[in-house]
């Protein structure tokens, strides 16, 4: 039997309860599931020029949560610019990540939304640590950015 697993997202407390997250606050609710979120935040980063994005559905092969997304950023400020990008327009919809690790001159920094982790690097760290590799297992999950790119040439 299958779950669907969703999340409901307010701002001033947290809540774990098995397969959902509770965010509490005085304001209404709002309901966004694991996939819709992590769309969002590929397309975030999308319109950030990341490069080489990639969502994949792991909840079937993982525990500690359901959806990962991998991007690639140009260089190390770029990276911050992906990561910044996220964290404000996510937490404009009163989405807080429970936990962000290396922000300080890593190539690897990782946002922590619980059922969403979002995975951004620079080209050699993505290559090193290769989590397409570890997580191909996972189900891709279709996302498509809001306008196409236009060609640099």
């Amino acid at each position: 039997m299958q779950t669907n697993r969703t999340c409901f997202f307010r701002s001033s407390f947290i809540i774990h309860h098995s397969s959902f997250i509770v965010h509490h606050s005085v304001g209404g609710d709002t309901i966004v599931s694991a996939r819709d979120k992590a769309r969002r935040i590929a397309r975030i980063a999308d319109e950030m020029k990341a490069e080489e994005i990639v969502v994949l559905d792991v909840k079937r092969l993982c525990s500690f949560t359901d959806v990962l997304i991998l991007c690639t950023g140009t260089s190390r400020v770029h990276l911050r610019a992906i990561v910044d990008r996220v964290e404000q327009r996510l937490r404009e919809r009163d989405i807080r990540p429970l936990a962000v690790e290396g922000l300080e001159g890593t190539g690897w920094v990782i946002l922590d939304y619980g059922d969403v982790v979002a995975h951004a690097f620079i080209e050699e760290s993505r290559r090193y640590y290769n989590l397409e590799r570890l997580w191909g297992d996972g189900k891709p999950v279709e996302w498509r950015p809001k306008s196409p790119r236009r060609s640099r040439t």
